[in-house]
């Protein structure tokens, strides 16, 4: 089996995954949100537990190049979007709000449309519980596709950031041997075969 863990939405098109969408395959997910993700039996993503955020891409600290989502509101981004229309750092590329789940802390996409989607539903808190059922769902279903096959392939793809940074905090992307143990160590407690491809290693 291959899984596709991120950084980033399009790590799943980089691979040949199984044709069923799985819980990394629509948001940015650092290793740290991932293992906290894998190690929550019931996940609970509410209104109150999530924040639309602004996307800034090639934010640059220390030398190093990430991605910094930055907390807003939905006031906020509707208010720019009705007057300057439609804005990558504002909504993804479906015109979904970039909704950061805060006790994970990852930042999903694809998800919680806005009325420029043209989706029919556009409420946050309809969409906040979808994408709660939604992920669990998902997660259910990648466990079930873990346990039945005889290979687990884990994939991560950093999209040549160095680190992506929530609000005030940031997760750097450790590279080669590093990350591999990192990602070993963490699927082996549900597989006893896990091999790791770093894609830009």
């Amino acid at each position: 089996m291959n899984l596709a863990v991120g950084f980033r939405c399009f790590t799943r098109t980089k691979v040949k995954t199984v044709p069923e969408t799985m819980p990394f395959d629509n948001g940015f997910f650092s290793p740290s949100s991932i293992e906290k993700f894998l190690n929550t039996a019931d996940l609970k993503i509410t209104l109150e537990n999530t924040v639309p955020c602004l996307k800034f891409e090639r934010h640059e600290e220390d030398g190093k190049i990430g991605i910094w989502f930055k907390p807003s509101s939905y006031d906020e981004i509707d208010k720019y979007i009705a007057d300057h229309g439609y804005d990558n750092r504002y909504l993804d590329s479906s015109k979904g709000y970039y909704t950061l789940c805060k006790e994970f802390d990852f930042v999903l996409a694809h998800y919680n449309w806005h009325p420029l989607s043209g989706k029919k539903i556009t409420q946050p808190e309809k969409n906040i519980q979808m994408i709660n059922d939604v992920l669990n769902r998902r997660k259910n279903r990648m466990f079930e596709f873990i346990k039945a096959r005889s290979l687990l392939n884990i994939y991560w793809f950093d999209a040549n950031c160095d680190f992506v940074k929530i609000d005030n905090r940031r997760y750097d992307f450790s590279k080669g041997i590093v990350m591999q143990k990192t990602f070993t160590d963490m699927f082996s407690k549900f597989h006893n075969n896990v091999k790791f491809y770093n894609l830009t290693a």
